[in-house]
Order: C-alpha cells, then structure tokens, then sequence
C-alpha cells in the first residue's frame, strides 16, 4: 500500500505517527496474529525443519 501525506493536509502528521508506530510493532513482533522471523528461519519453517 502506498500511502502520501502532504504538509498542507489538517492532522497528517498524526497519522503518519500512527503508521510509524504501527511499522515499528510489526517490525519487533508486538502486534497480534504476526510473527515477524528472520527469512531463514521461515523457510526452515516452510521446509519442515523448525
């Protein structure tokens, strides 16, 4: 998804927060329903061996 915020745009620095933030939840694995794993183990994972 692509997403643009303009400077001019009322409240666009709180949603890019928001989106900030919820990129750096997803990246340190504290969001639900994610797992986020370095790309070697998941395709162990994938392989069966983990």
């Amino acid at each position: 998804m692509l997403e643009i915020f303009t400077s001019w745009q009322v409240g666009v620095e709180k949603r890019a927060l928001r989106r900030v933030q919820a990129f750096e939840d997803l990246w340190q694995n504290r969001t639900a329903k994610v797992e986020v794993m370095p790309f070697p183990e998941a395709v162990r994972r994938c392989e069966g061996g983990g």
